[in-house]
């Protein structure tokens, strides 16, 4: 299992009890098609077209650029240069469509439906019931009328089996008046319908597309797929398949949504645009510790321990003996609570993605790895003991307070924060040198970072360039931009490296990276969201010794958010939120908004421009804030 499905789907139990249970699903009032039905109300809102049932069947393109979409029905769409494409198709057919091979697999569902005189079939409080026997040729029986009325008579009722079947195996292959058969027999040998006599007729849907078969290391083959995908500068590939994802389709909708405000949006925090510029001068060379970092400086090594800890003081510890055996200059961690970094209630900005109970929510990850405070105060003294410069990423105020407290050498901001320049104001204030991370952005948003943090009078601040996908592909990595940057701001620029090998950090020491932080485990196969793309002690020993000239996989050097990232952007960067339900006419106030992710709302650098403005409309706790609700 992943460590994203495991937690969840990893439970020890006294009694039998359902799969499924206290959770919520979403399910449209009148069925399924009441959802699409929706979403095509929502396209047409928004001045939109749509085609239904037109099955693509080709993507004409040229010099990396799609110039047409061809459909079975013979139908096609030309497309121009400045069109941009929002993919939802599977990342498969995707790839294959853009003349790509894919290894990544998915399952299909062949779901059987079953019409029965009866007002309704399951127990009481049960949607539906899952069967492990390999006798039943069925994997669920759902009953959808327990879940809205609107959808059957009231002496009617439906019931859908779903079988799970792969692409050409005797399932997929099974008629649809062989596979009646069988559901006919397997539903009366289960007892969920007594009686033959009270079944009415049968249906079917057919989906090859559905669940994602996640093997060992499928996320560097997923990030593979997203690179290919990403010559192509119109198209990207989000929802479900596209990112090779289960959810359900108005999730898949939303997501498109999502991006489209992103890139179009005037409130998008691609378009709000801000700058004043400080006359201060950054420090071309920057101490960390004891070691001066900069060009004509050794480089410094960084063990990136993040929470590869697993919420282990134990296992933190471990972590910083192998990081000072092999040498390493310093091992950072990770400073937050849960409710402080993301929003408890709004799961990736406008969906729920929690509906089906089996992957581990961002928030419920980091609450699980959260350390507290007498926690960071015992690994900060075993590092201090063992003689290794330790330090960590607070992605809150309250964070930045107890590293205070701890007395920390100098602090890093992660990618997520750079647009929240309120924190990397209170951080410049401090006085203490700043490793600032440069994922998912562009040069103008790296230079807002830098103006805010100029005005705070600090002079000590290193920039990392960084690809914010996990694990990172090589040919996204654009190791040119770390020239650019250097280029452009006169200051010390590193990598945060999340490639699952140490070859492209060597390439940028090649290039004259002045620091490397890399993602560090005892072991790999640790679960956790970071192992897997983490170097063991023995692979981090090599990058410590090593540093060499390597060329290639450079990348043109333009400072720009690469396609991959913006999976990432809505789920995890910074916005204001409301600290409490806010009434209409209500003064916004320090005390009653704050910074935190996902991505959505306002960007925190318009944080004191909202202060003491009125709510146009009631806010509710912990939701993101519009230009339109002020």
């Amino acid at each position: 299992m992943t460590a994203e499905w495991a937690p969840k789907r990893i439970e020890f139990r006294n009694k039998i009890l359902p799969f499924y249970r206290g959770q919520k699903t979403a399910v449209g009032k009148y069925g399924t098609g009441s959802v699409y039905e929706h979403i095509r109300d929502q396209i047409i809102k928004y001045k939109g077209k749509i085609y239904l049932n037109h099955n693509v069947v080709e993507l004409n393109h040229k010099d990396n650029y799609v110039n047409e979409i061809n459909f079975k029905n013979g139908k096609s769409l030309k497309i121009d240069k400045n069109t941009v494409i929002l993919s939802s198709l599977p990342i498969t057919l995707t790839s294959r469509l853009l003349g790509f091979t894919s290894n990544l697999k998915f399952r299909g569902v062949r779901t059987i439906y079953i019409s029965v005189n009866k007002g309704r079939v399951l127990p009481k409080n049960c949607n539906w019931i899952y069967y492990s026997s390999k006798k039943i040729i069925f994997n669920r029986i759902s009953e959808h009328k327990t879940m809205t009325k609107y959808i059957a008579p009231k002496n009617e009722t439906y019931l859908s089996a779903e079988i799970a079947y792969t692409k050409g195996d005797k399932i997929d292959q099974l008629s649809f008046r062989e596979i009646k058969s069988i559901v006919e027999k397997d539903i009366l040998k289960v007892g969920v319908i007594q009686n033959k006599k009270d079944i009415k007729g049968f249906s079917e849907n057919k989906e090859d597309f559905v669940y994602p078969v996640q093997f060992v290391n499928y996320k560097y083959e997923l990030s593979k797929n997203f690179s290919n995908i990403s010559k192509f500068r119109q198209i990207y590939s989000l929802g479900t398949g596209g990112e090779f994802n289960y959810a359900d389709s108005q999730i898949l909708f939303h997501k498109t949504m999502d991006l489209v405000n992103i890139l179009c949006d005037k409130d998008s925090m691609e378009n709000q645009v801000k700058r004043n510029y400080a006359s201060i001068q950054l420090n071309t060379k920057v101490k960390l510790g004891s070691q001066l970092v900069g060009d004509e400086n050794p480089p410094y090594i960084i063990a990136e321990a993040g929470l590869n800890h697993n919420g282990s003081v134990e296992l933190a510890k471990k972590l910083i003996d192998e990081a000072k055996k092999i040498k390493c200059n310093a091992i950072k961690f990770q400073s937050f609570t849960a409710k402080g970094r993301v929003s408890e209630k709004v799961k990736s900005v406008k969906y729920y993605e929690k509906s089906d109970g089996l992957q581990e929510n961002i928030f419920e990850m980091f609450d699980r790895l959260s350390f507290s405070k007498e926690a960071h105060k015992k690994i900060f003294k075993y590092a201090k003991s063992k003689g290794i410069d330790i330090f960590s990423t607070p992605f809150d105020e309250k964070s930045v307070d107890l590293l205070e407290e701890l007395n920390v050498k100098f602090y890093k901001i992660a990618s997520v924060d750079l647009v929240n320049l309120p924190l990397i104001e209170k951080i410049g204030k401090t006085g203490k040198p700043v490793i600032l991370s440069t994922g998912m952005s562009n040069l103008g948003t790296v230079e807002d970072a830098i103006e805010r943090f100029k005005k705070t009078g600090n002079k000590n601040l290193i920039l990392l360039h960084c690809l914010s996908s996990y694990p990172a592909n090589e040919s996204e990595m654009n190791l040119n931009a770390i020239k650019t940057l250097k280029r452009n701001f006169n200051i010390p620029v590193g990598l945060s490296d999340h490639y699952p090998g140490i070859e492209i950090s060597l390439m940028a020491l090649g290039l004259g990276a002045n620091i490397i932080e890399r993602h560090f485990t005892i072991n790999k196969s640790f679960e956790g969201p970071d192992h897997i793309l983490s170097s063991e002690p023995k692979e981090m020993k090599k990058l410590v010794d090593i540093a060499k000239n390597t060329t290639s996989i450079l990348g043109d050097g333009q400072k720009i958010i690469q396609p991959s990232e913006y999976v990432v952007i809505n789920s995890q960067r910074k916005s204001i939120y409301a600290v409490k339900n806010i009434k209409t006419s209500e003064k916004l106030s320090r005390q009653n908004i704050c910074i935190k992710g996902p991505g959505g709302g306002i960007l925190p650098k318009y944080y004191e421009l909202l202060l003491n403005r009125r709510a146009k409309k009631s806010i509710n706790r912990d939701h993101p804030i519009q230009w339109s609700d002020i």
